[in-house]
């Protein structure tokens, strides 16, 4: 196929990727195929012989009919032109390695064979300057197991490759007149108020700080002792002249309390990922700016918090416990605060900004995790 052809539905299948809170894991995993053969589709270098697998993606991605029809037209002049060469030398289904990736072995301390074969989110990594050359699928493993029980420095090795998926995404990506914010990785949709959809920056929902926001009808996260959580957002503060000390993001209420806020602190001018009291409070290390996209994340392990801002972390309390049980009238509130008895069950805190691609999952995310949603 030519590199026009498969360019241009690559570019296609990347624009709707693009859209979505998920990992080419986490989409790789409800298409039924491995994450590496999805990267391929959208960078361009394989096009499926059928056009169901990418059709399927990009109604995951929510494509709309119109993109439906152009990503087919894309697809079938690509398949028309595949070259020559893959049909001499095709490669069967044991030779594939689907999942593997090529890594630098300098990466590693000490150049060492990590233990273990590859399981359901392995990889194998192949250093850079290693011929890659395709192999049978068990005659590469029983190597690997051998070099590995030897620990020969070979410039193989194996490598994670997976990204936990969020228990709740909104994009926040609605049109028009819409009063549902759709949750598109579980089933926690929020009641929008106040919001204006795709005339904030760069097309993104704008809160307009005094009652815009989005409210599950329920918690969404555990936040009582012995549980971790992380929330992921995307935000653009419109001023730093706000109207309250605290702006809030993201939020969920816990009964009499509110257990965490992710959140603008203009006194001192920081992002700050905040407890149910003042006291447990993280602010960034460095200054919020306004007029720019800026991507926060709070991370509670086990009731000690961290936040991260643009993938540094930027704070931590390792000091407190700052675990509240959630009740099932709680909700978590997007652009704002409030619901919490201390706030008199009303709404505050409200954010003047766009937000966009909120996630949130059960579970403390790695820095290294936290790097790759940013």
């Amino acid at each position: 196929m030519t590199d026009a052809e498969m360019g241009s539905l690559a570019a296609l299948l990347q624009e709707l990727k693009d859209r979505t809170p998920f990992s080419y894991s986490a989409l790789a995993k409800r298409l039924g195929v491995s994450p590496s053969t999805l990267h391929r589709y959208c960078r361009g270098t394989t096009v499926p012989a059928d056009y169901a697998p990418i059709e399927q993606f990009a109604r995951l991605c929510k494509a709309t009919p119109a993109e439906l029809t152009e990503l087919h037209r894309r697809w079938a002049r690509a398949d028309a032109h595949r070259t020559s060469a893959e049909s001499v030398a095709p490669v069967t289904r044991d030779a594939q390695i689907d999942s593997w990736h090529a890594v630098s072995l300098s990466d590693q301390p000490g150049g060492a064979v990590r233990a273990g074969l590859p399981g359901p989110a392995a990889s194998l990594g192949i250093g850079q300057d290693a011929p890659q050359v395709r192999t049978r699928r068990t005659v590469v493993l029983g190597a690997l197991a051998a070099l590995a029980a030897a620990s020969v420095s070979t410039g193989i090795y194996l490598t994670q490759d997976s990204t936990p998926e969020p228990v709740a995404a909104w994009l926040l990506d609605e049109h028009g007149e819409a009063k549902i914010a759709k949750d598109t990785a579980g089933s926690h949709d929020g009641t929008a108020t106040a919001v204006r959809w795709g005339v904030g920056s760069g097309g993104a929902a704008l809160f307009d700080g005094r009652s815009s926001r989005v409210a599950t009808a329920g918690p969404v996260l555990k936040t009582s002792s012995g549980h971790s959580y992380t929330v992921s957002v995307w935000v653009w503060l419109d001023t730093l002249d706000t109207t309250s000390e605290f702006v809030t993001v993201v939020s969920q209420s816990a009964g009499d309390l509110t257990a965490f806020f992710l959140q603008y602190w203009a006194k001192p001018n920081r992002w700050a990922f905040s407890g149910p009291r003042d006291e447990f409070r993280v602010q960034s290390s460095v200054e919020a700016v306004p007029h720019r996209w800026t991507h926060l994340v709070g991370v509670c392990d086990r009731g000690m918090l961290a936040l991260y801002v643009d993938g540094k972390q930027v704070g931590s309390d390792d000091s407190v416990n700052v675990a509240v049980p959630e009740s099932p009238a709680d909700q978590l509130i997007i652009g704002g605060a409030g619901l919490a008895r201390e706030y008199g069950d009303t709404y505050k805190d409200f954010f003047p900004g766009s937000i966009k691609n909120v996630q949130v999952f059960d579970q403390a995310l790695t820095p290294d995790e936290i790097k790759t949603l940013g």
